[in-house]
């Protein structure tokens, strides 16, 4: 291929760079690129990533045997991340999902309705962490957990003070009002963020618990025997273990949470990880992936069946 060729049509150097990693893999290949910068999943990915199944020739009635998703996102709307990934076993049997950087957040829900998860070299999932109106609920947890933590401290150091002045003989004091440090904390932080907002966040995150465990429990361990407790398990980690929504949870920390994750070969890993980055090339002209407002840039599908040309 000429670079004059590349230069007019992007899309025919990704093309043939993805037609690599899908004969090199042997299964049909979808890639769903978000950019890094304004790139997030919304609803409107669901009807494009089905649009693009029945495109390529595919339906309920004529799947897909086994499928490769290359998945490369920092995450978006967790009602979408579980519809699209509805959508992808809908068209496929069995399904891989390949991370050659990072999936985080809803894109770490959405990999939740693989058969397998296979990371590149250094890659990485991320917790499922709700953020509304730019709010981390997680950090309201750690909130609460302070919270407790200093009330907690109070009471041991008024133990201890009231131990002394037992042993003095000095009279007693009323510890009331400093036990009440949490609950003046906890009031501080619903005039802060909103007494709706707070009952808005852990609704949502009801809901995205839901999501995760309805795809590790139909999906991913539906062929497990002890598929139920495993998938609260997982479910409850990703949602409520880990620090904050920037955690990366690489190979080894998936392992011990009992993810069906390999790691790729280093061909694999290096042709994953070129193609990525030739989008990201793209994106960075402005040819891929166009600014569609101030905020937001649209994703790249495209899906690739194997023993085909595009």
């Amino acid at each position: 291929m000429s670079t004059t060729q590349s230069a007019e049509n992007p899309l025919l150097e990704v093309d043939q760079m993805a037609l690599e990693v899908r004969n090199l893999r042997g299964h049909s290949l979808l890639v769903l690129y978000y950019p890094e910068k304004d790139g997030y999943i919304t609803h409107l990915d669901v009807r494009d990533i089905y649009d693009e199944f029945r495109r390529r020739g595919w339906s309920k009635d004529k799947m897909i045997e086994e499928l490769d998703v290359l998945f490369h996102t920092y995450g978006g709307d967790p009602h979408a991340s579980y519809r699209i990934a509805q959508v992808i076993r809908d068209f496929a049997k069995s399904v891989n999902f390949l991370i050659p950087f990072h999936a985080h957040s809803g894109g770490t829900l959405t990999c939740f309705c693989a058969n397998n998860i296979v990371l590149g070299s250094y890659a990485v999932l991320g917790p499922i962490d709700i953020t509304v109106d730019g709010i981390e609920l997680a950090s309201i947890d750690y909130f609460m957990n302070f919270a407790r933590n200093c009330r907690q401290m109070v009471e041991e150091m008024l133990h201890d003070f009231t131990q002394e002045r037992l042993k003095t003989g000095l009279p007693m004091v009323n510890p009331k009002p400093c036990t009440e440090v949490e609950r003046y904390l906890l009031v501080e932080m619903v005039n802060q963020v909103g007494a709706l907002n707070v009952g808005r966040f852990f609704r949502e995150r009801t809901l995205t618990g839901h999501y995760a465990y309805r795809l590790l429990y139909d999906c991913m361990f539906s062929e497990h025997p002890n598929r139920k407790s495993l998938s609260e398990k997982i479910a409850n980690a990703v949602l409520f273990e880990f620090p904050s929504h920037d955690f990366e949870m690489d190979y080894h920390i998936c392992r011990e949470l009992g993810l069906p994750v390999y790691e790729m070969s280093e061909t694999e890993s290096d042709r994953t990880k070129s193609l990525v980055n030739k989008i990201d090339e793209f994106v960075d002209r402005g040819t891929i992936c166009r600014q569609l407002t101030d905020t937001y840039k649209a994703p790249f599908f495209r899906l690739y069946n194997m023993g085909e040309q595009i």
